[in-house]
């Protein structure tokens, strides 16, 4: 992965181990994922990698049907303003996802439809 030369490199670092444990997709594995990515936007509040992978955390929830681990990733996004939630509605990997009333609601809220 090539870092451009103004990334923060512990924010990178802290990438780096996300993608790791996010490759192992285990609940426990997804958790401290989400945790890195956490940490890599404290070092650095604009990198987009770190905000993709927190998306990346509703998608993966959605494929082990943990649909209240995926509610609550996206609902993290919209709270931190994430751009990638915009992709809610539209994105294939969370159709499971779409019959559930939650859902809807998030699509609703934030104007992406009915």
């Amino acid at each position: 992965m090539a870092v451009a030369s103004d990334t923060v490199p512990e924010a990178h670092t802290a990438l780096l181990k996300a993608r790791y444990f996010y490759n192992q997709f285990t609940d426990k594995s997804l958790d401290l994922a989400g945790q890195y990515y956490r940490e890599s936007l404290r070092h650095d509040p604009d990198y987009a990698p770190a905000y993709a992978g927190l998306s990346d955390l509703a998608w993966a929830y959605t494929a082990l049907s943990d649909f209240d681990e995926a509610f609550r990733w996206i609902r993290k996004g919209m709270d931190e303003r994430d751009y990638s939630v915009v992709s809610l509605n539209a994105h294939p990997n969370l159709a499971p996802f779409r019959g559930d009333p939650r859902f809807k609601e998030l699509v609703k809220e934030m104007g992406l439809g009915d």
